[in-house]
């Protein structure tokens, strides 16, 4: 476990030196040049972490000793090195990553947090999951700054293929969303070109609209349109409304709300 609310290592498979030193056993000193393979470290939702340690946390007795807090005490520098012939991977919600280069991980004595430095580069063949349209990660950067635990900030283009029908014409595509920003809080930029091309696609270049077209095949405009049989069940109809909101905030609309036609034919999209 690595203490942190955000993040906590799964597995790894650590080679390299370490030296440990301490006055006392309460207070020791680590530091080190390690390389890490077969890793994978799970980002989890901070607010969730918060509250389970809230719940957990037994409040101290007034007339209690005081414990010794070993974590707190521990003064640790360690470099290390994530090669690119293993898989060392950083899951959340929405991302698996594959990970290489070096980084710095350091805890001060008196800290609670572990810091992490360095940049490393993702390689291809992770996911990105955006209103559960999974794309691939194409290439990307991401970079520690120091901060208290794992909140990297990123630089990642994934892209995914589809076929984009026009007025009887069908054009080879490819849907790019670009991921800038914290892991935990990202920016999202969703375009849409010809394959091989930095060419947009006719009549498909609102963010929404792109991302409508690789849900349910159709664009905004035409989701009033759709019955029962093509809406399908409540998962495509939460996905119809996940892409609503997305008009929503660009419209600065609070909500859009996408209800099917009792009779089965048309729906109707409420504001």
């Amino acid at each position: 476990n690595t203490k942190s609310e955000t993040s906590y290592l799964h597995t790894a498979k650590i080679t390299g030196a370490m030296k440990v030193s301490a006055s006392s056993l309460a207070y020791t000193v680590v530091k080190g040049d390690m390389q890490i393979r077969n890793s994978q470290i799970w980002v989890v939702d901070p607010a969730k972490a918060r509250s389970v340690a809230s719940v957990s946390a037994k409040p101290a007795k007034a007339d209690a000793p005081k414990e010794v807090n070993y974590y707190k005490n521990l003064d640790l520098d360690i470099a290390i090195t994530l090669p690119e012939n293993s898989e060392n991977i950083i899951r959340s919600n929405e991302m698996l990553l594959g990970l290489f280069g070096d980084i710095i991980v350091t805890k001060p004595s008196e800290s609670e947090d572990f810091f992490i430095s360095g940049n490393v580069n993702t390689k291809k063949g992770g996911k990105y999951a955006y209103l559960s349209i999974a794309f691939n990660i194409d290439k990307g950067e991401i970079v520690f700054s120091g901060a208290p635990g794992i909140n990297p900030d990123l630089d990642i283009l994934a892209v995914k293929r589809f076929t984009y029908k026009i007025d009887q014409e069908e054009i080879q595509a490819e849907a790019q969303i670009k991921v800038n920003g914290k892991l935990m809080k990202p920016e999202i930029a969703v375009t849409a070109v010809e394959r091989g091309t930095d060419n947009p696609l006719p009549d498909l270049t609102e963010p929404a609209d792109i991302l409508s077209y690789l849900v349910l095949g159709v664009k905004t405009k035409d989701l009033g349109k759709l019955d029962a049989s093509q809406a399908g069940d409540f998962a495509k109809q939460v996905a119809i409304n996940q892409v609503l909101n997305v008009v929503a905030n660009q419209a600065g609309l609070s909500k859009l709300e996408y209800t099917p036609s009792a009779t089965g034919q048309g729906a109707t999209i409420e504001v």
